[in-house]
């Protein structure tokens, strides 16, 4: 018996190149600075002559994902990323004639050959980052919003004509001009009505190195103009509570209703199982057996708009605390030997109530869940903490949550000591409880193994460890992932 469909449709996930070019560079023994190398990686070669670089999930997922070039598509080879260097370079939105001469000979010619490349990939169409500026201008100059508004109507119409499918609107002259990137969402609705935006609030990795004064702000005031809402750069240990907590700065309290046509999702980037517990959207950028159990419940719980669950958060805060060695920084090494902290609410849930967590010691797991407005699928994750001196502890917990319906797939992801199932209404006495790795085409029937008592279901931890991984997959780092069924 298998509950998981076999193919993805597209639901906004992205398979982003920006990770995979560095791994391209590295593999290639290509060399720049300022991130001039990951740019590099980038022509036609390299991205349609091979397959191994790129395109590293195979079908069954990228009919559910949007192709996104990241930063260096569109500027020539040796571009530096440096303070005063060549930031003038970004934003032409056209692949760069040389790295991409064999497309066409015009932008909107090499756009389409790229987007018709690109599907016939089997992926559901092309994604491009994007810079928000003019290029060949001084961007230190005032900006002249009637022009900026002109070549920003341009670009919508020749990424329409092309079918292009996503703008990921990253970093630039203008990033942080709130103003500005509500404009390119105008451009984009009236002359590229097929193309989806995405925003967000360029931010640092660690809590302490961010402005704190007006980004909330400015995160709330953008999320209604975009498709896409990205909670934008982390890294290493701190990407689950970072996450967390930019979440939390976006959406708590706030008036989810006034979209402004806007789709409304919320793009977090790879942390894949708060992504599958929380309905929001995956920015791909690596290849991982945790990214491929989250897509494939995606299937079945797809990710859904700010507006079509309400956010609700314990008032219990958890704070990561962790002292980072350079062995630990992967890109900011300025931010190394030093503690960080990072805090978000103990337990964060949309469209759903709060679950009880009970450990026996005084930490914590993150708890996040969801009940899906569209599938009805309810979703639970248990997250890793950094607690000093060591980094992604697993604290097994005791939780109880609800569910809606007994007929409802429940998604799983992470330890837990126990898991209790409390329904509305009483288990029947004939239902057989079944259990599917999320990495697998067939379920078990645990109905022996379980604990029916009136509406609750309890699952021992041990068994969502057991039945959440494929036998092929205990020599590898992730946490499992266990979709349950009665039936």
């Amino acid at each position: 018996m298998n509950f998981i469909p076999e193919k993805t449709e597209p639901n906004g996930n992205y398979l982003c190149t920006w990770g995979l070019q560095a791994s391209a560079a590295k593999k290639l023994g290509i060399k720049g600075k300022g991130c001039a190398d990951q740019r590099d990686a980038l022509n036609t070669e390299l991205l349609f002559g091979r397959e191994d670089l790129y395109h590293v999930y195979p079908d069954e997922f990228r009919g559910g994902l949007y192709f996104l070039l990241d930063d260096g598509w569109d500027v020539p080879y040796g571009t530096e990323h440096l303070p005063n260097g060549s930031i003038e370079m970004f934003g032409t939105v056209d692949p760069d004639p040389v790295k991409f001469k064999e497309l066409g000979d015009t932008a909107e010619e090499r756009l389409k050959e790229m987007s018709r490349r690109v599907k016939a990939l089997g992926y559901a169409g092309l994604g491009l980052w994007i810079s928000p500026q003019r290029p060949f201008v001084n961007q230190s100059e005032p900006i002249d919003m009637a022009v900026a508004k002109e070549y920003w109507e341009e670009k919508a119409r020749i990424s329409e004509a092309a079918g292009v499918a996503y703008w990921k609107v990253d970093w630039g002259a203008q990033s942080d001009n709130n103003d500005y990137r509500i404009m390119m969402t105008e451009c984009v609705r009236k002359y590229a009505p097929n193309l989806v935006i995405e925003h967000a609030v360029p931010l640092g990795p660690y809590q302490e190195i961010n402005p704190q004064d007006d980004r909330v702000k400015r995160m709330r005031k953008l999320l209604p103009y975009s498709d896409y809402f990205r909670t934008y750069d982390i890294d290493v240990p701190f990407e689950d509570s970072a996450t967390l907590n930019r979440v939390h700065c976006l959406l708590a309290d706030n008036d989810d209703d006034m979209m402004c046509g806007s789709l409304g999702k919320v793009n977090i980037e790879t942390c894949a199982y708060l992504a599958a517990a929380l309905g929001f959207n995956l920015g791909v950028m690596k290849h991982n057996r945790e990214t491929e159990a989250a897509l494939r419940w995606q299937r079945i719980a797809p990710p859904f708009s700010v507006s079509e669950g309400k956010y609700i958060y314990s008032k219990e805060i958890l704070a990561d605390n962790l002292y980072l060695e350079y062995s630990r920084i992967s890109w900011l090494p300025e931010a190394a030997n030093k503690t960080y902290n990072m805090s978000a609410p103990a337990v964060m849930v949309r469209n759903t109530v709060l679950p009880s967590v009970e450990t026996k010691g005084s930490d914590k797991p993150f708890i996040t869940a969801s009940l899906n407005p569209k599938t009805g699928a309810y979703s639970i994750a248990a997250v890793r903490r950094n607690i000093e001196p060591n980094h992604m502890v697993i604290v097994p917990a005791r939780v109880t949550c609800y569910p809606e319906s007994i007929d409802a797939p429940i998604g799983v992801f992470g330890v837990f000591d126990k898991l209790i199932l409390s329904f509305k209404e009483d288990i029947p006495e004939v239902a057989k409880v079944y259990a599917q790795c999320l990495l697998k085409n067939e379920a078990a029937d645990i109905t022996d193994r379980v604990q029916i008592n009136g509406n609750t279901l309890t699952v021992d931890g041990k068994d969502i460890r057991y039945f959440g991984k494929d036998k092929h997959d205990y020599t590898e780092t992730f946490d499992p992932a266990v979709l349950i069924k009665i039936i």
